[in-house]
């Protein structure tokens, strides 16, 4: 798949979502389950989403776009080394982000199988 892809945006709250009519497909799971990963390695582009082995590196939403698409990398839930407010923060955008956008067409939900699923998942 060969595509143009470059980061569009961050958003730290729902304000500063984009507006557009792209399809948005959204990468979400677990923290450091790899969905910057998948996402660099979906638009063959190595640096294109900050990839860290320490969980919780992703704080906010990040918006880039793929061709004729918008991709969106999440933060994870559960672990991240981080104050437990701020990982409430992440969930209540995460929450608003998938409520509220009229143009999300898909949403990939992350596992690792090498761990049960949770409630969260």
């Amino acid at each position: 798949m060969s595509s143009k892809s470059c980061f569009l945006t961050s958003a730290a709250e729902p304000s500063q979502f984009p507006e557009h009519a792209q399809p948005e497909i959204a990468f979400v799971g677990r923290s450091n389950v790899g969905k910057s990963s998948l996402l660099n390695h979906f638009t063959q582009s190595k640096k294109l989403a900050h990839v860290s082995t320490k969980p919780g590196k992703t704080q906010l939403i990040n918006f880039f776009t793929f061709g004729n698409l918008t991709l969106v990398d999440l933060p994870g839930y559960g672990y991240a080394n981080v104050p437990k407010k701020m990982r409430d923060e992440w969930g209540n955008l995460i929450q608003e982000y998938l409520k509220s956008r009229k143009n999300l067409a898909l949403v990939l939900l992350l596992v690792d199988l090498r761990h049960p699923p949770t409630k969260d998942d």
